[in-house]
């Protein structure tokens, strides 16, 4: 499992308003070999890799606040800053118990 620490003092790159790492042969690396931050502390904080259906997501909506308070995650691709994250969950509850 990858440490943040161990990170310090390598480059960073702005993708799409996240902070990523360029380490191409990691689970979690795009196309262009970058990894994003939370994504990572995420994992560190878990202490597992994640799945690949599992969703990183900023409390506060504040890309560059990767603490682990300020993350969570979800088993979905619906956004949770979309009005119908919650008209999803309420459905799912819904459809469950029926």
């Amino acid at each position: 499992m990858l440490d943040l620490r161990e990170f310090e003092g390598l480059n960073t790159y702005d993708v799409n308003g996240y902070i990523a790492y360029y380490l191409p042969k990691h689970h979690l690396a795009n196309k262009s070999g970058k990894v994003y931050q939370h994504m990572i502390a995420a994992e560190q904080k878990l202490g597992r890799k994640l799945k690949p259906e599992e969703v990183v997501h900023h409390k506060d909506r504040n890309r560059y606040n990767n603490s682990f308070d300020n993350l969570f995650y979800q088993y979905n691709h619906i956004s949770y800053n979309n009005p119908l994250f919650l008209s999803y969950h309420i459905l799912n509850f819904l459809l469950y118990f029926l």
